[in-house]
């Protein structure tokens, strides 16, 4: 299936969801032009003849659709649906069996067939039983039970909905659920974030606090009941539901991102108001005014304003401490942890007598896995402020929880040069590795170093601001010049990118492909309200269009299967957990490819990373020396 006729089925299901049929049917015929044996546009036809009560066209369309793919459940049950409201209850029963035997999950065909069956027992008594004689028969269908395993299905479907954006759909899931499990401490918490989300904060306080109530020990329920309390206005409430949150998982990063930006703004706050007590200078007053709106704006959760002041800012005075550690803490709440880094360290050179620039470059150090250099940045904030609870606190988490094995520190007579960035990592040996590169791997790369030492990306660097731009012409060291002409050597048709960021990735690939080619890059976050994010509406067209999804959950993968398995290069570069890109993975090992892809991997020399290249069982290169310095490794996935 195509992307546009992907697109245009979900257009069709819109219409025929909110009731305007005619627009439904006419896109649905459009498809069927094109496509006349498109099982889904024959399915949804024959719905759709089924709510105008057209059953004879109904049970052929859907009929016809079995005839081509007879593996999905949904057919069957609505075929059913037709069967029995036509009078053909054996038939009707044969198709709910069917779909059950798909898919033995399947809620609507499980409640369809017990009814139909109920009805028939009923009819039976009924027939066998003298009316005048016999007692009433006041028997009802048997009520039916959602197991823990639907529970967890509609769950997964309703996370699915609020992600994007269906809330309606997301919240008819929950309450479902409620109604038959009323205590259900995860369908109350996902009902409270969907309050949360129309800022409805007093419903989805109450929510929250009632999941809470019944499972005290889940650090998500205490990190949302303090977004319900931040977006609120109830600072201090919120900071303690953060804390709480660390205390029962002291790596919950946006816990820690959401703590940080509220002690942070604060601190910033109370800080830029005594400098600017004296009112000397009208230049100075807008320039607090400004900075004390984008603290708002980053303190109500709108980052993409906060970001533009900041770097409104930054344009008129370019190394401004406040505004340059404030996009930092910015880039942290999004989980940019290089841009933070470089954003606080430029901020440190600026002015190195502030407590709170430390702690939260230490905070960057930690949650990338940088355990030493973020114990010695705590440890500077101490230095300035012996009472800096953040950074007392992170220093005796760091040292109760400490797991990860800490490199030794070099000889002093071998000492490393200054850096701006360093890892931790292991070196690998490649003897005993069974999955050697295949000689097209190897060709590959020689080529591709070679063209990527005489191209340049000028063009994609003057897209976005400095901290960002100053990355993409770098190679050696960076990988956006190796994606560029890989793209340029392979001429694919498809391209996925897992990871949309900034959209410095997407654009260089999408820049380079050739006429008939496409880009799809998945996110889970719309590309305009990710700071700093470097893409405009111009750049959607036919040969790139964003994908709001997490391919790391089972559910919302499933939709896009199709997708994936056209793909000639897939690009993924999302959490280096050692958890997502697993995931995705197994993802991959499940798809049909229609011929292998290149999968090109980022940050294969972390840390979480090792363990997942290290066990990927198909042809593969290790590239960083002419890609990402963190590590850039291909994959042809046989």
């Amino acid at each position: 299936m195509t992307s546009k006729t992907l697109e245009k089925l979900q257009t069709g299901i819109e219409f025929q969801t909110q009731g305007d049929l005619l627009k439904a049917e006419a896109i649905y015929r459009q498809i069927l032009e094109e496509s006349p044996e498109h099982p889904d546009a024959l399915h949804l036809l024959g719905v759709l003849a089924y709510q105008i009560n057209d059953h004879e066209v109904a049970e052929d369309l859907i009929r016809h659709a079995i005839s081509i793919n007879d593996k999905v459940a949904d057919y069957y049950n609505n075929l059913g649906e037709v069967l029995r409201v036509t009078g053909k209850l054996t038939e009707a029963e044969k198709n709910y069996q069917q779909a059950l035997e798909i898919d033995p999950k399947h809620p609507n065909a499980k409640t369809n067939l017990e009814t139909i069956q109920n009805n028939t027992i009923e009819a039976v008594v009924e027939n066998e039983t003298n009316s005048d004689e016999a007692p009433e028969n006041n028997t009802e269908p048997e009520e039916t039970h959602l197991s823990p395993d639907d529970v967890e299905a509609q769950l997964q479907q309703g996370m699915t909905y609020q992600t994007s954006g269906e809330l309606q759909e997301a919240e008819a899931i929950y309450r479902n659920i409620l109604d038959e499990y009323p205590e259900h401490p995860d369908a109350l918490h996902l009902l409270g974030v969907l309050a949360l989300q129309i800022e409805d904060y007093e419903v989805a306080e109450d929510l929250i606090t009632h999941a809470i109530s019944i499972n005290q020990e889940v650090a998500d329920y205490y990190n949302n009941l303090g977004e319900v309390m931040r977006q609120s206005g109830r600072i201090d409430e919120a900071e303690q539901f953060y804390q709480k949150a660390l205390e029962i998982d002291p790596e919950h990063q946006a816990a820690q991102g959401n703590l940080i930006a509220i002690q942070t703004l604060n601190e910033e706050e109370i800080q830029i108001e005594s400098k600017t007590a004296d009112n000397s200078a009208p230049a100075d007053n807008q320039l607090f005014e400004l900075l004390q709106q984008g603290m708002q704006l980053q303190n109500d959760g709108d980052l993409q304003q906060a970001e533009r002041i900041y770097q409104q800012i930054l344009e008129e005075h370019p190394d401004h401490p406040d505004a340059l550690h404030l996009l930092g803490v910015l880039a942290i709440q999004i989980q940019d942890y290089e841009v933070a880094e470089d954003l606080i360290s430029r901020a440190i050179e600026s002015n190195e007598t502030v407590a709170d620039y430390y702690n939260n470059l230490g905070q960057v150090f930690r949650n990338t896995n940088r355990t030493a250099l973020a114990m010695d940045q705590y440890n500077k904030a101490l230095e300035l402020d012996p009472e800096h609870e953040q950074a007392k606190t992170s220093l005796r988490q760091i040292k109760d929880n400490t797991v990860e094995i800490i490199p030794p520190k070099v000889d002093n007579s071998s000492q490393i040069p200054e850096v701006r960035h360093a890892i931790p990592s292991y070196l690998l040996s490649l003897d005993d590795e069974p999955n050697k590169p295949s000689q097209m791997l190897i060709d590959l790369a020689l080529l591709a170093a070679h063209q990527a030492s005489q191209t340049q990306l000028d063009h994609i660097q003057e897209r976005f601001a400095p901290e960002h731009a100053q990355f993409i012409n770098v190679w050696p060291g960076e990988h956006y010049r190796l994606l560029a002409v890989l793209v340029d050597i392979l001429k694919p048709k498809r391209v996925i990118e897992i990871g949309t960021a900034t959209g410095a990735s997407a654009l260089t690939m999408k820049s380079y492909l050739p006429i008939d080619g496409k880009l799809i890059t998945y996110d889970i976050i719309p590309w305009q309200e990710y700071p700093g994010c470097g893409l405009n509406e111009d750049d959607f067209d036919s040969q790139m269009e964003q994908r709001i999804a997490d391919l790391s959950n089972p559910v919302q993968a499933q939709a896009e299967l199709d997708t994936l398995a056209g793909a000639d290069i897939i690009f993924a570069d999302a959490a280096k957990d050692n958890i997502m890109e697993q995931k995705f993975c197994d993802l991959f090992d499940s798809i049909n490819f229609a011929k292998p892809p290149l999968i090109i991997f980022d940050d294969i020399r972390m840390m979480a990373m090792l363990k997942v290249w290290r066990g990927l069982q198909h042809p593969k290169l290790d590239l960083t020396s002419f890609g990402h310095w963190s590590g850039t490794g291909l994959v042809e996935w046989k």
